[in-house]
């Protein structure tokens, strides 16, 4: 029986190495604007923020500011483009997405990580002496 699970252990690891090789590098993400939005009196750096729901909370006072903007400026009839602190809308939204999916990559990472863990510590001793073999024999193929 020890045997069964441990096969079915060095499988999931493998389908979570896989899963982790298949998320490639970190993204990397090259803002439009500075990061930091200020709305109001308050002001948030998009550079620090983790939370996605945080983050929804700030681009909704963005897109609430800009709805207020376009409806004034549709009221006295003049027709001024929408900006904040010197961006575009579209900029800031590009902002807010290339942030989310960063955090996304980084939430998943991490609980790959955390299944890769409670799998290792699952695995026999037996089962973990074979898979360092492995892995030995594959580095020494790859030199």
């Amino acid at each position: 029986m020890l045997k069964s699970n441990d096969d079915k252990i060095k499988d999931l690891i493998k389908v979570v190495a896989e899963k982790r090789k298949s998320m490639g590098a970190r993204p990397r993400i090259s803002l439009k604007t500075n990061g930091v939005l200020r709305i109001g009196d308050s002001h948030s750096n998009l550079n620090i923020i983790n939370d996605i729901p945080v983050l929804l909370d700030i681009c909704s006072s963005l897109v609430r500011q800009k709805e207020s903007f376009e409806t004034a400026a549709q009221l006295l009839d003049v027709g001024n483009q929408f900006s904040c602190n010197g961006y575009s809308f579209s900029d800031w939204l590009d902002d807010f997405k290339a942030r989310v999916t960063l955090i996304k990559w980084e939430e998943k990472k991490k609980e790959l990580v955390k299944l890769e863990n409670q799998l290792s510590n699952l695995v026999s001793e037996e089962a973990k002496t074979e898979m360092e073999l492995e892995e030995i024999a594959e580095a020494l193929i790859d030199l």
